[in-house]
């Protein structure tokens, strides 16, 4: 969507505290942030406020905005805890920031956990829409323990993205589906599948905005290879740093690669979810 007029993509913006603070991760134009043409003003503007420490702030986003606390956040009595307000009127401030900076067009922020979504409900004056991408579990899983993929957001090229294992996947895949459905209740709200998006990604991606009374022009994704600009992205997938034209397809290797009691495991593990979300067993 970074691609698109009307939109300002973030990336995973419930990390930009922790890259704050530790000075060694690049935004997605390939800048540092304190460097950035986008990132840079915002922080300007953050330290002449003065209210907000980053250093506080990336160890509270770390220890609070997580997968693993979802369980105990139970609505205001949890938001009004000392640390999470402080937590919240950074983001808050951080928000203001960014809508000033991107001058009126609506943020993408793809930060993924429930937790931030939790945070982001609580922030006033900001107009929340949740676009669910959910995935098939067992690709998901997959696609975690294979992985070896290079971190090209940490300065000097020899980081790599963790990798995790099949039941760490399957448990998180559950609590985090979970938990943002139940915090989207009561806004706008669309599920996009995304083996249905990598099939027909224009029609897709059109319905899923569409039931969130949002309009984009799309015209872009007809093409069979893209070429995508550099966005002003914190944190994501790694392809957010290609100059290189991409396609958009359905990564299946897990199902001829996958050993079959693993997909078995994962499957009854994730059942439920799997059929709230239209999957096979």
């Amino acid at each position: 969507m970074g691609n698109t007029a009307g939109y300002t993509s973030l990336g995973e913006i419930r990390y930009f505290w922790e890259y704050l603070d530790r000075g060694d991760r690049l935004c997605g134009c390939g800048s540092a942030l304190r460097g950035c043409p986008f990132w840079g003003p915002v922080i300007e503007e953050l330290a002449r406020d003065g209210r907000h420490d980053p250093a506080l702030l990336a160890g509270l986003s770390q220890g609070l905005n997580r997968t693993r606390n979802l369980p105990i956040m139970t609505g205001e009595r949890t938001a009004r805890s000392p640390a999470w307000r402080t937590l919240l009127a950074g983001t808050a401030a951080l928000y203001e920031a960014v809508g000033r900076r991107a001058s009126g067009s609506m943020l993408v922020d793809a930060s993924k956990v429930p937790s931030q979504l939790f945070l982001l409900k609580r922030v006033p004056d900001v107009d929340v829409r949740v676009l669910h991408l959910v995935r098939d579990s067992r690709a998901v899983a997959y696609s975690w323990q294979r992985r070896q993929k290079r971190e090209p957001a940490v300065r000097g090229g020899g980081a790599r993205m963790p990798r995790h294992s099949w039941l760490r996947s399957a448990l998180a895949w559950n609590t985090e589906n979970r938990y943002t459905q139940r915090f989207a209740s009561g806004l706008p709200y669309a599920v996009l599948r995304h083996e249905d998006f990598a099939r027909r990604p224009r029609p897709e991606l059109d319905r899923a905005l569409s039931a969130l009374g949002l309009e984009a022009d799309l015209s872009l994704l007809d093409r069979e290879r893209l070429r995508l600009a550099p966005t002003h992205s914190v944190g994501g997938n790694p392809l957010r740093f290609s100059r290189e034209t991409v396609c958009i397809q359905a990564d299946e290797e897990w199902r001829s690669r996958m050993p079959v009691p693993v997909r078995i495991a994962l499957g009854a593990l994730t059942w439920p979810g799997l059929l709230r979300f239209g999957y096979g067993l």
